[in-house]
């Protein structure tokens, strides 16, 4: 694995002191996308939507390691760990009290969700509970990439 500085001449929104270093894992070609174009949010991802539209990231960087790859874990593959500093601005923490806004946090004012581990997972999950915190920011120009991870992911025999 080799780690590569990113320099862009794109300056990220500040606009709180809410900013965290946190992960986030994309194949190749959606790394080069990124890296050329910045961070966009999908209206049409094929994973990652638990929490509605946004760049999506973690604080533990194994839990990003699944992205990394368009294989999802079958074979040996690779793909980029982004390291970023994220403005999370005003953000939701999510709970059972407030759980119903899991997917519309936007609308009611907020710029990013965080999901701590152990919290439930979206849409019920069937009592199921995330093993790694996320968060779900809705703006990406409060993103800015510092490094960049070249990552193979190996499967178990």
């Amino acid at each position: 694995e080799k780690v590569y500085q990113v320099v862009t001449p794109r300056t990220p929104k500040r606009t709180s002191s809410n900013v965290q270093i946190l992960y986030h894992g994309t194949t190749y070609l959606n790394a080069g996308c990124i890296i050329q174009g910045g961070f966009k949010v999908p209206k049409t991802a094929r994973v990652g939507r638990a929490y509605g539209d946004g760049v999506y990231f973690s604080d533990v960087a194994s839990k990003v390691m699944q992205y990394v790859s368009s294989m999802f874990g079958h074979g040996d593959s690779g793909g980029v760990v982004f390291v970023c500093e994220v403005d999370l601005g005003n953000m939701l923490v999510l709970d059972t009290t407030n759980h119903h806004m899991a997917t519309t946090w936007m609308n009611h004012g907020y710029d990013s969700v965080f999901a701590a581990k152990g919290a439930p997972l979206s849409g019920g999950g069937g009592g199921r509970k995330l093993l790694n915190s996320e968060h779900c920011i809705a703006d990406p120009s409060r993103i800015k990439i510092l490094y960049a991870m070249d990552m193979t992911r190996r499967s178990r025999r």
